[in-house]
């Protein structure tokens, strides 16, 4: 995560780059003592995260946040003042901190950072690869190679499709928010598996279906799971409709 600092008094720049320090996650790139200068370095360094005095020599932040263009990054302003308030969540500020700043205050802040920048990551690819614990080593598996996902405890157990199997300490849900667009999906409560693995659907009592694996291995489907994954299938191989009921 980069930052900028914008503030004309050094005491005031050094004290939130200690505090800045703390985190490990974040990289002071641009450091500014007016407008103009903050402005470029905006440009230039691209910034995530712009922390702002309020008051600065003949101008103020506002002028800042009034003259960004391309780069928008966050905004976070630092003051002694707290009649700047309002005005600066008009800005669609982050947050708005009052100095002395609070360890325990800016670590809410850069969380709250945090959490908006997430969903700009870049997401999984079906050429991505994912590291795993496979003998005593992490190797980096391409996710082509994984097969299915079964929930064990607090643990998942992965298979691939050479037949390797590990233990995962993941749950299902952090496994959901991995997986590249469409390539897997959940079968029942415990497994997900990857679509394009599958290698029969089998009928059983109760209109209960049965997936087989290109590596043989079997898993029920649970009705309520049974249509994303009939979709998944219909999607990549459209000439299965009159077969799949």
């Amino acid at each position: 995560m980069k930052a900028l600092i914008l503030d004309d008094e050094e005491a005031g720049r050094m004290e939130l780059r200690r505090l800045l320090a703390q985190h490990v996650d974040l990289n002071i790139v641009a450091e500014a003592d007016d407008v103009a200068s903050a402005l470029d370095m905006t440009r230039t360094r691209k910034p995530d995260v712009a922390f702002l005095d309020v008051q600065l020599r003949g101008e103020t932040a506002f002028d800042y946040v009034g003259q960004l263009r391309e780069h928008r990054p966050r905004v976070v302003f630092v003051t002694a003042h707290d009649r700047f308030a309002v005005r600066g969540f008009e800005c669609n500020a982050i947050d708005y901190l009052l100095k002395p700043v609070l360890p325990r205050r800016l670590a809410k802040t850069l969380e709250r950072i945090r959490q908006d920048i997430a969903p700009e990551r870049k997401k999984p690819h079906a050429g991505d690869s994912v590291f795993l614990p496979i003998q005593s080593s992490a190797k980096l598996v391409p996710w082509k190679d994984v097969a299915w996902i079964h929930a064990e405890g607090n643990y998942t157990a992965v298979a691939l499709e050479d037949g390797q199997h590990t233990l995962v300490l993941r749950t299902m849900k952090q496994w959901e928010a991995l997986f590249p667009d469409g390539m897997f999906t959940r079968i029942n409560r415990s497994v997900f598996i990857r679509v394009q693995a599958v290698a029969e659907i089998c009928p059983a009592e109760g209109r209960r279906r049965k997936v087989i694996l290109r590596s043989g291995d079997e898993f029920w489907v649970s009705r309520n799971h049974w249509p994303a994954l009939k979709a998944d299938i219909l999607r990549l191989h459209p000439e299965a409709k009159s077969c799949l009921s």
